[in-house]
């Protein structure tokens, strides 16, 4: 049998048990339905993609499945988040041999955000032109983020369009509003109650979560199990065997290691709030272990640092936060001891960033890159140039790529400080105003408040994972879902601070919420 049958089978297999595992955990945060849809559509995306033969047969089953899927679904965004990493966005070209060479490159990501969210933008829309009263999104006024968005993606629209054909103008266009906006709008707008944030971030957890012990079996067999997705869709080589040292770094359906990381450093975050939720101390450990052990078998130092920039954030801010902060230091402080007098601190050691010698040389290409990359912005500060590649030939490596891995250089290469000003602006806004709402509602409703340091805490995260990494593959679209997330807290923690009902003390305590306890774990 096939390498690629036997990874199908152990991934059906695996990733069974873990939905089998996680099922009594996450009905705390979604109804039993939608569990059971959301999972069933995961594994027949996941079924359909191994046993298909062709990339467009793949397209063809998945747009009804999905459809079907998100018809009946309660929180659309809560399955999108769910299938964000389930399979590797290997892009194909969608054309009309002889007429037209490119229409639209379709991915996994792609497919989601059209046939997911594109029908709920479209009520969305609707809704608020003609009932702006309804109450159905959090907000319909715009706000500075939005403009903000809008105007990083006019000025990209604006600075390519003398470098390229009308066609491919246009193509880019269509791609930022349907790719990026459109996903910021209807996660934003659509997730308007408390609920509905906590199933979208649980459900986010979950997809990444069921991939763990999937990452597990890469790193300790030495096989990559998606690698055969790209010999069966006549891909070019995306997903490789990555190496540190002697170990393989999982990447399963994230297509990549740093990826991987990415991504669970930011479940990660969503968890230490989530846990608050869960009664039984066992479920809040062990999710919490899952999310460490993914991030020890991906091997990202750059994700590492974002979970400890994230830990970090979100025990600094909220309710409890100085407890939370001292707590968290002590265990730290403990486990890195035990670690340290083991016989293995030594072999763990060389592997942490700045401390380890084991791929050192990546710490050297990031310095460089840095470097040179500003030497290269200081000739066209405001607007960057579209030729900076020519200037960077010394780093390009032996697999014959410049490898851009800190998008505020790539950002400001390409779209000068203005680009990257509208680009960091847009998360600091929304990061901004999610502090401001947590705050507002830290004395009112503790559970609220802490929803927000955890959204807080992944977006300082991402913020400093993304200057480790490129805007590559998964890591634009769970970036934009953790600043969509923030943005629509920060809209329904500032209604809920307005409402009347808590204009009088009496109705003060009636709506406090008693099962908060704060990072409770640590």
């Amino acid at each position: 049998m096939p390498f690629h049958y036997k990874a199908f089978a152990i991934i059906m297999l695996v990733t069974w048990m873990s939905f089998l595992v996680a099922r009594p955990v996450f009905l705390s945060f979604m109804s039993a339905s939608d569990f059971t849809r959301r999972r069933n559509v995961w594994f027949a995306l996941t079924a359909v993609a191994f046993l298909m033969p062709n990339f467009w047969l793949v397209v063809i089953v998945s747009v009804p499945l999905l459809t079907y899927a998100t018809a009946k679904d309660s929180n659309p965004p809560a399955l999108y988040l769910i299938l964000l990493l389930a399979l590797p966005p290997l892009t194909r070209t969608l054309s009309i041999p002889g007429v037209i060479n490119e229409i639209l490159g379709i991915d996994h990501l792609r497919l989601l955000a059209l046939i997911v969210l594109a029908p709920e933008a479209i009520r969305l829309f609707n809704t608020q032109r003609l009932m702006p009263d309804a109450g159905l999104a959090p907000s319909s006024n715009w706000t500075i983020p939005d403009a903000l968005l809008l105007s990083y993606v006019t000025l990209q629209c604006i600075l390519t369009f003398p470098f390229q054909s009308i066609t491919a103008s246009l193509r880019l266009t269509f791609e930022l509003a349907a790719f990026s906006v459109m996903p910021y709008f209807v996660l934003s707008r659509f997730l308007n109650t408390r609920d509905r944030i906590v199933e979208a971030m649980a459900a986010f957890a979950l997809g990444i979560a069921v991939l763990v012990p999937l990452g597990v079996v890469e790193f300790l067999s030495g096989a990559v199990l998606y690698q055969g997705l790209e010999g069966r869709w006549g891909e070019t080589h995306i997903i490789g065997y990555l190496m540190r040292g002697d170990f393989l770094r999982a990447q399963v359906g994230a297509g990549h290691s740093l990826v991987f990381g990415f991504a669970l450093a930011v479940a990660l975050g969503m968890w230490l709030y989530l846990q608050n939720r869960i009664e039984t101390r066992v479920w809040r450990w062990l999710g919490i272990v899952i999310f460490v052990i993914g991030l020890a078998v991906s091997l990202a130092r750059g994700a590492w640092l974002g979970a400890a920039m994230t830990i970090i954030t979100f025990s600094l801010v909220g309710p409890g936060a100085v407890r939370r902060f001292g707590t968290m230091v002590a265990i730290v402080g403990v486990i890195c001891g035990a670690v340290a007098l083991s016989p293995y601190g030594g072999k763990i050691a060389a592997f942490l960033p700045f401390f380890g010698a084991i791929g050192d040389g990546t710490v050297v290409y990031r310095q460089d890159l840095a470097g040179i990359s500003w030497s290269i912005i200081k000739m066209n500060p405001l607007f960057g140039s579209f030729d900076y590649l020519q200037h960077m030939e010394s780093l390009r490596q032996g697999e014959g790529i410049i490898d851009l891995v800190n998008s505020y250089a790539a950002i400001a290469l390409s779209y000068g400080l203005v680009g990257a000003g509208l680009y960091v602006g847009f998360y600091l806004m929304i990061g901004r105003g999610c502090y401001n709402a947590l705050r507002r509602v830290a004395g009112i409703d503790a559970d609220l408040s802490l929803m927000g340091a955890s959204l807080l805490a992944c977006m300082a995260g991402t913020l400093l994972m993304i200057g480790t990494v490129s805007q590559y593959l998964s890591v634009p679209s769970v970036q934009l879902a953790v600043a969509s997330l923030a943005s629509a807290y920060a809209s329904i923690a500032q209604r809920y601070c307005d409402s009347t009902q808590f204009e009088s003390d009496d109705n003060f305590e009636a709506h406090q919420i008693t099962r908060f306890r704060p990072f409770r774990n640590f």
